[in-house]
Order: structure tokens, then sequence, then C-alpha cells
């Protein structure tokens, strides 16, 4: 059952990618004025080739790694961020086409194409550039309850970070780098730190080393750990000796309770509220913080009364134009940033790295520093 929803699902994505490239081909071919069949044929092609290029890097990453197979998987992984962005570039061009003929206005269809191509070069290189941006984003969150030993104390939530191909060792490097100048007490990894791909994991992880927070780091999986394999991704993190593990767990922390809830395996759902009821130790009494990759079940947790502040990613904010629409529709309100239900926080970060484009327009990477006071 699983592999027939598989290939149902690929079958999908295909087909709508190429729909999309069909659509990119037929409009370059009007709004160009494209008449010779050899240059028609050529163009064809080549868009066929890039709609299924990033699939085809995927597959032939996980089988073999090296400079080209490195180079190609980014090559089609920008790709995919041009096409959507040329997309809704060729999209505004139709509009304003009909509108103008509605009108009996005459739109040199050329120049309309060439607008939209420098502009869609333009925007993907902004984006390509600024998914290293890392921006810092500071809160300030009351807990009540909070013990003194906490009072004042900042944490630091690195979410989405997505070590693979695209972004490797040296980009968790930078992003340790910017957590130690914050001089914060601990540090959540809310997820995604990997992408799926079993590349060089001891390299590409062993920047988390030198994080200077007294507490450590609290590590949580998100669902593109279940794509590469959970027991895969914490025999890496294990290695880690400042790193802890909060599978299903809960910890006392001089008072402060930071609960982590793993995300669901390929397939299946969570009842995190249950999930949280049940762990070994886990105190309805003590301030707490929920870790948890997705924040769906953020209605819900509130409503327990069990968390105090809750900590996500998973959305990337939309990451390009116009995702971020679609992630609003999925997720609602939470879908980004702070929201306040009574005495419950939940912060969902737009995460520090990417998935899929590797490039940022809707969004900015960051990491949360948060500091906390006694309500």
């Amino acid at each position: 059952m699983y592999y027939l929803t598989f290939v149902i699902f690929m079958t999908v994505v295909l087909a709508v990618t190429f729909g999309g490239h069909y659509a990119i081909y037929r409009s370059l071919v009007y709004f160009f004025e494209i008449t010779a069949v050899r240059i028609k044929f050529l163009l064809f092609s080549a868009l066929v080739f890039l709609s299924i290029s990033y699939v085809l890097a995927s597959l032939i990453s996980r089988v073999s790694e090296n400079q080209v197979t490195r180079f190609f998987y980014y090559i089609s992984s920008l790709w995919l961020g041009i096409a959507a962005h040329l997309l809704l570039g060729i999209g505004i061009a139709w509009v304003l086409l009909l509108f103008a003929r509605s009108v009996h206005l005459d739109l040199d269809t050329v120049v309309l194409g060439v607008f939209v191509l420098v502009g869609t070069v333009g925007f993907s290189v902004y984006g390509a550039i600024n998914v290293r941006g890392l921006t810092v984003k500071n809160l300030t969150v009351s807990i009540a309850g909070l013990p003194a030993e906490w009072q004042g104390k900042k944490i630091a939530q690195i979410s989405d970070v997505h070590l693979g191909y695209a972004l490797s060792g040296d980009f968790l490097e930078s992003i340790v780098s910017a957590v130690n100048r914050e001089k914060v007490e601990a540090v959540v990894i809310t997820g995604d730190l990997l992408d799926g791909m079993d590349y060089n994991l001891d390299a590409g992880l062993e920047s988390l080393e030198n994080l200077t927070a007294p507490k450590g780091a609290f590590y949580i999986t998100g669902n593109h750990e279940t794509y590469l394999g959970v027991a895969r991704a914490y025999e890496a993190l294990r290695k880690q000796k400042n790193v802890h593990i909060l599978d299903d767990a809960a910890v006392n922390e001089g008072g402060l309770q930071i609960v982590g809830v793993s995300s669901p395996e390929q397939r299946f759902t969570k009842d995190v509220v249950g999930t949280i009821r049940a762990m070994k130790g886990f105190s309805e009494k003590l301030p707490t913080i929920l870790l948890y990759h997705n924040p769906a079940s953020a209605k819900e947790i509130a409503q327990s009364g069990l968390v105090d502040l809750q900590l996500s990613g998973h959305t990337h904010h939309g990451q390009i134009v116009p995702a971020m629409l679609f992630s609003r529709l999925v997720y609602g309100k939470y879908y980004f940033g702070e929201h306040h239900e009574n005495d419950y926080t939940l912060y969902t970060t737009s995460g520090a790295g990417v998935w899929g484009p590797t490039m940022r327009t809707g969004s900015s990477s960051e990491i949360v520093i948060i500091t906390l006071e006694k309500k």
C-alpha cells in the first residue's frame, strides 16, 4: 500500500512539474514569437529535462556522492526556485497582456518577455544570496513559575538547517558562531537538522562540539530525519557530546522542564498531548518548554494547559514566493511567528536553512534568541 501511495504521489508531482514547464514553454514561444522548429525543439527538450532534474538529482545523490553529483543537485535545486519565479512572472505578464487587450492597448510581447526573464533572474539571484543572510530574531517570553536560575537567561532555537548537498558543514559552523556570540544558556534544535540524505554526517555535524551553551543542546527529529532514517540520525548526533536527544522525553533542568516530542515516522500521525502525558518523569506542575517540529497541533497543545512555551519550525515561512500563501492556508495563523493563548506561547520559526529550491525570496533565514522572564 505504501509503495502504491508513493507511486501515485510521485506521478502527481511529476505531472504538476511537467505541466508548469509546459506552460513556461508555450509562453516563451508566444512572447518571443519563436517559429523555428529546431529552436522550439531544443527549448522543449531542455524544459522537459529541467522538469525532472531535481527528482533525478535526488535519486543520483542517494547512490553516489562526489563533486559532480553535488553540483548537479545544487543546480537542479536552484532551478526549482527559478522555475517557480518564472511561472509567477509569466502569470503576471499574461494578466497584463489580457488587460491591455481589453482596453485596446498594444503591448510588445517581446519586451514583456524580456522583462519577465530579467525580473526572474534578478529575483532568483537575490533569493540565492539571501539563503546565507542569517538573521537573529530576539524574543522575550514570560513563563509562570519560572525558577530564579532561569530568569533573564537566553535560549537559542535552531531549526530546519537541512544539512546535505546544498548546505553543508560550513553553514552549520556559521550558525554555531552566531549562537555563541549571544551567550545563551541552552540551545534547542527543533527538527530537520539533516536534509534526509546520508552524506558525510560526522563531518557536517562536528561544529556542534563548539557550542558554548552551559546546558548544551537539546535535539528532536523533524520529518526529514525520518526520510534519512531516525536511527542513522541518532547515531550521528550521539557522537556530539553536548547534544541531548529528546525522543519523546522530558528533562528537568533546574526547575524548568524541557520536553521533546519526536516527529512521527512516515505514514503515521502523533497525539502530541497524549505523548506528553505518557512521558516518564513528566510533571504538570513544572514550567514547561515543548520542542515539536510541526506547529499543526498548536491549538490542542494550548488547550491542554501542559505547555508554557512551544518552539516549532517546519513551515520555512513559505521560503519562496508565492509558497507562503500555501503555508498560511495549511497552518493558519500558526504558520509563522509568535502567538499567545492565555499562559501558552508558540513561536514558529522560518528556520535557518532551506529545502528544495536553494533560495529564499518569501522569508529570511533566522536563528531565534529567547530571553526568559518570570510571569
